[in-house]
């Protein structure tokens, strides 16, 4: 009943496509939406802790593929899907396309600014720039938060903050609801403001500012060495004088575009995206710091970590030559040594390929700084490779301590 209340709808009916991803909002989706006026189309509405469809995760397009086909055959004005526990909601335009919460935020916030005193929005670190422009553009404030659904919703509470969320579909509301995350009420306020307009989601959405971004990244590393790493590029940052905000790991700003890393805290990852002006300078950037570098520019991982293969294949090299020129008159030496060293060239690659890809898994944390570092500020690879210098040269003086407090615990005895 104070759901009903609380959504006052205007005199449109809009059509909806709801997936509650066969998770806990299965059991009581329908029975709010019978108190509401709307054309709806349930999809994986069976309560299944199996999630015989796909994982009931909104914030990975991947799983909402079912759903933009379901907009696209119904002609809806609308598609909505839940998390398992139904306290995150995502968004499907009527054109079937996944819609970022961030960008939903920015879409909602002007006609929540206009009716509240407190024009403070709070946001995460991992938001567009698309909801900051809307907010200013709004006279409104930021409040900018960790992705900490649960910090959020504190700071909400003690800083009296009407509207907020982040990018990990975490929206509150605290104008006409309590102010805990809750996916379906999030839902339907959507619904509440289509209702209010005879305009479709695609075209209000041309009317925000666009930028270019990337998805969230996860890079695999450990839960011990992913705070040493946030640190390094932190000091890194510091000492070079980039413009960077702390709040939470590292966000590299330059002009309107920006790149974040930061420590997951749900499982061994880092956490990166990253958003340009131009979707020509994203797409640059990401893909020359996403693909391995290739063994010519002579800076590759392995070759920092395995200098010995390179000098030997260097030094057979040299014997093989001198050889050539020793038996220069003989054509038949001459051929056996231009082909040894064809031999060897090919060995190297096939070595180069092999010992990279152990490498990138052994090291894995050290392409992390890479790239980050480099997309973000435009640092050379002379400067990447200090860094990693500067974290095996931390590494070494921690073993070291490490060796020296054992020595000295064993002379005590």
């Amino acid at each position: 009943k104070s759901v009903r209340e609380s959504i006052r709808l205007g005199s449109r009916k809009t059509k909806v496509v709801v997936d509650p991803g066969n998770g806990t909002a299965s059991i009581i989706v329908k029975k709010i939406y019978e108190r509401f006026p709307f054309d709806v189309i349930f999809i994986n509405d069976v309560s299944d802790p199996d999630f015989p469809n796909h994982h009931p995760d909104p914030n990975v397009k991947a799983n909402m593929v079912e759903l933009c086909e379901a907009v696209m055959e119904n002609q809806a004005d609308l598609g909505l899907a839940y998390d398992g526990d139904a306290d995150r909601c995502g968004f499907v335009d009527n054109e079937g396309k996944v819609i970022d919460a961030d960008i939903l935020m920015a879409l909602m916030c002007k006609s929540i600014l206009k009716t509240s005193k407190n024009k403070t929005v709070l946001i995460d670190v991992k938001c567009s720039n698309t909801l900051r422009d809307e907010i200013l553009a709004c006279k409104g404030s930021i409040y900018l938060d960790t992705p900490s659904s649960a910090k959020q919703e504190r700071d909400m509470e003690e800083n009296n903050i009407v509207f907020g969320g982040g990018y990990s579909n975490h929206i509150f509301f605290r104008d006409k609801h309590p102010g805990y995350d809750d996916g379906i009420y999030v839902g339907l306020r959507v619904q509440e403001l289509l209702s209010h307009t005879n305009s479709n989601l695609t075209d209000m959405l041309k009317n925000l500012t666009s930028y270019y971004h990337t998805d969230e990244i996860k890079v695999k590393t450990t839960d011990e060495l992913k705070f040493k790493i946030v640190d390094a590029i932190k000091e890194y940052a510091i000492n070079n004088n980039y413009d960077i905000d702390t709040t939470d790991g590292v966000k590299v700003l330059k002009e309107s575009s920006w790149g974040l890393l930061r420590a997951s805290n749900t499982g061994p990852n880092l956490t990166l995206r990253f958003e340009a002006t131009t979707k020509k300078e994203l797409k640059q950037k990401t893909a020359d710091l996403l693909r391995p570098k290739p063994a010519k520019e002579g800076k590759n991982i392995f070759l920092e970590k395995i200098p010995s293969f390179w000098s030997k294949l260097s030094f057979l090299f040299k014997i093989c030559f001198r050889n050539i020129f020793r038996y220069k008159r003989r054509l038949f030496m001459t051929l056996i040594g231009i082909a040894g060293c064809t031999m060897l060239v090919y060995t190297g690659i096939a070595l180069n390929d092999t010992i990279n890809n152990i490498a990138e898994r052994q090291f894995g944390d050290v392409r992390a700084y890479k790239m980050e570092i480099n997309l973000t500020s435009g640092v050379t690879q002379n400067e990447v490779y200090d860094i990693q210098k500067y974290i095996e040269q931390q590494d070494k003086i921690t073993r070291s301590n490490t060796c020296k407090t054992a020595n000295d615990n064993n002379r005590s005895k």
